[in-house]
Parts: C-alpha cells; sequence; structure tokens
C-alpha cells in the first residue's frame, strides 16, 4: 500500500514518529497480554492500510456483537442481510459504489412501500458495512446489513418483498438486477 500510494497517509503509517523528542518504544500492556510499539504514527484508514484496517474492523466486530447481544437480551430481533447487485470484469467500481449509495437510500426509505415493508417488520435500526472484493468477475461491491427489529419475526415470515424492494432500488438507481 506504501508504494501505491506514496501521497496518503498509509505510506507514513508505522513508520514515523509521533514526536521527534522520543524515541519509539516497546510497551507491554500486562491486562490485554500484548506488546506494541509507542510513539509511532498510525493512519487509521480503514480501507487502505492492512495494518490499520484489522484494528479498526475487529473493534467495529465487537461492538456490533454487543449491540446485538443487548438487543436480543431485551426481547429484540437481529437479521443478517447481503446486498448486492450483478458484477463484471471491466465495470468502473466508482460507478458501481456510486450507484449502490443510491440504492440503499431507496431501500430503506425511498417510497411509501419501503417504509411499509419496513413498518410490518418492526425495524428499528439497522447496521451496514460496505465490502468491496475483486476476483475472476471483476469489482464486487456489497453490503452487509444488520436489521434490528421490535422483536424476532414469526416462523415463516415472508421476506419476498424484502427482494422485490431491493430489486426496484436497484432498478432506480439505474444498477443491474
Amino acid at each position: 500500500a506504501r508504494e501505491l500510494l506514496p501521497k496518503e497517509r498509509v505510506s507514513t503509517c508505522l513508520r514515523c514518529r509521533v514526536t521527534k523528542e522520543k524515541p519509539v518504544s516497546v510497551k507491554y500492556n500486562k491486562s490485554r497480554k500484548k506488546a506494541h510499539y509507542d510513539n509511532v504514527q498510525r493512519c487509521g484508514w480503514v480501507w487502505g492500510c492492512p495494518v490499520c484496517a484489522s484494528k479498526i474492523t475487529e473493534k467495529r466486530k465487537v461492538e456490533v456483537k454487543k449491540a446485538m447481544d443487548s438487543h436480543q437480551l431485551n426481547g429484540g430481533g437481529c437479521y443478517m442481510l447481503t446486498l448486492t447487485i450483478p458484477h463484471y470484469m471491466g465495470d468502473n467500481l466508482k460507478l458501481l459504489l456510486s450507484g449502490l449509495s443510491v440504492a440503499m437510500k431507496h431501500f430503506f426509505n425511498g417510497t411509501r412501500k419501503s417504509k411499509a415493508i419496513w413498518a410490518d417488520m418492526g425495524k428499528i435500526g439497522h447496521i451496514r458495512a460496505l465490502e468491496v472484493t475483486y476476483g475472476s468477475n471483476g469489482w464486487h461491491p456489497h453490503f452487509h446489513v444488520m436489521i434490528f427489529t421490535k422483536e424476532p419475526l414469526k416462523s415463516g415470515y415472508n421476506l419476498t418483498p424484502l427482494i422485490e424492494l431491493w430489486q426496484n432500488a436497484c432498478r432506480l438507481a439505474k444498477l443491474p438486477i
């Protein structure tokens, strides 16, 4: 990442001191039983730094798990949803991300129908995470969404309206369905 992006903040991550007056040292945290470098800059770039990204995403994972456990303990429901679109080699990632952003707005609060579907489910909130991978079909951007409902959905709850809602959101965003 440092070589590919020499002008980005990732290029100095763990390479420069925070203050020039202090040397770089190794500190040991007894309660966590882990050592770490002290007085080194970190970029904190979740999208481009493999070191910072792993630390940030791990912390976020713990926060989401805590929210889910608490919500379920209080009688609520939690449901994982993955939203994606067809993608092909040569697709422009910037255009795909822009379209997905528009589609997400339509999906969650763009139409009377979407609001009615969410109200019927008892949705009270959601947490979303964008993930972008690259493979034989090119860029594959997709969202992982944790849906929080007032109470668990009844067994056999019909989820077909969510599929139709996502398809319509993609159509409105001029994305492939």
